[in-house]
């Protein structure tokens, strides 16, 4: 069985709702952020290839073409939202530290989980 992006939306839900368990909150946090991202990119991504001839590589030169496909198709608002999406990934995959208080991390969360189920919503 395939593992779908919107699995991976409600894995990146669910570690955010669970404190409990082997990993510390900011792991969780870390993981659901970049979850987000990733359910986010791969329904982008699959949806092009279905609906306006995006051919998937399959590896990192997805992540390089797929905006400049939409571009070229005019959608520059999923672009946008997917640069947002993958730069917050990158500050919490990538940082040794993710600055802010721990309100502002919460919410950084929570925003990256809003803004890749709106981008999902408002492609279907």
């Amino acid at each position: 069985m395939a593992f779908s992006e919107m699995e991976c939306l409600h894995v990146a839900r669910y570690l955010v709702g669970t404190q409990q368990g082997p990993c510390t909150k900011e792991a969780s946090q870390r993981a659901a952020v970049s979850r987000a991202y990733i359910a986010a990119f791969v329904f982008v991504r699959n949806f092009e290839a279905s609906n306006h001839g995006y051919r998937i590589w399959g590896d990192a030169r997805d992540h390089r073409d797929l905006p400049e496909h939409l571009r070229r198709r005019g959608a520059i608002a999923i672009v946008s939202d997917l640069y947002d999406l993958a730069s917050r990934r990158g500050e919490y995959d990538y940082n040794g530290v993710v600055l802010g208080t721990e309100a502002q991390k919460e919410q950084n969360v929570k925003d990256a989980i809003r803004l890749s189920q709106d981008l999902i919503r408002n492609i279907r």
